[in-house]
């Protein structure tokens, strides 16, 4: 087969995997263990693609200069998910001095309660910060540009030949299918909890797959 039709039948699949990855979480429900399972098997793929294929190409072609790539990575990383995504079960920074100031008080209190009573629950005044709303749309964004990075990539590893088992580019292939179905999950997940309608997140999440052609095409 062709690089042109192994690139079809790649974009065709991985497609395919992500309409329903979205759509699982829409029709079914999808149980903690198998969905820890799931990831783990596809974290491995991605790991395996990117230490064994995909990052000594960039070290050969980066040169001296892979290193400060490699660190700006991981810290603009860092920096996105520390300021940029607020975590849900975080203390509002607005009451943490307050409960700071509170909290010798709160420990004598809640200390003498358990002496007297029995147990207490959790302070129930404590406020846990809530991620904005435009973070469900934020997220979608920043996955949708992942995956045209994903298409270029794909393209790129069948462009250069490099064949496994007769198949061009199988495994970063791999790395991308496995993983696609938890990113468009993410994104049902979120939006429907937004109180987006099917038809809608639908239409999302098929524009979200169609970037993996759209990145091939753009190679």
């Amino acid at each position: 087969m062709p690089e042109y039709g192994w690139l079809v039948f790649y974009c065709a699949l991985i497609l395919l995997a992500s309409m329903f990855g979205g759509w699982v979480p829409l029709v079914g429900k999808v149980t903690h263990s198998k969905l820890q399972f799931y990831l783990s098997l596809s974290a491995g793929v991605m790991l395996g693609a990117a230490f064994f294929h995909v990052m000594p190409d960039a070290m050969e072609k980066s040169e001296e200069y892979f290193g400060w790539w490699m660190s700006l990575g991981v810290v603009g990383l860092f920096c996105i998910e520390r300021f940029i995504a607020p975590h849900s079960h975080e203390i509002d920074g607005h009451n943490h001095d307050h409960h700071a100031h509170e909290h010798s008080h709160l420990e004598f209190s809640e200390s003498l309660h358990k002496h007297e009573h029995g147990p207490v629950a959790s302070n129930p005044g404590e406020k846990r910060a809530a991620a904005p709303a435009v973070a469900g749309w934020a997220a979608v964004f920043g996955l949708t540009v992942h995956t045209f990075m994903n298409g270029l990539g794909l393209a790129g590893a069948v462009n250069s030949g490099e064949a496994w088992m007769g198949a061009p580019g199988v495994a970063l292939f791999l790395a991308i299918v496995l993983h696609k179905p938890a990113d468009a999950l993410a994104i049902s997940t979120v939006l429907s909890r937004k109180g987006i309608s099917r038809r809608k997140i639908f239409l999302v999440l098929l524009g979200f797959a169609a970037m993996i052609p759209v990145g091939v095409g753009a190679f």
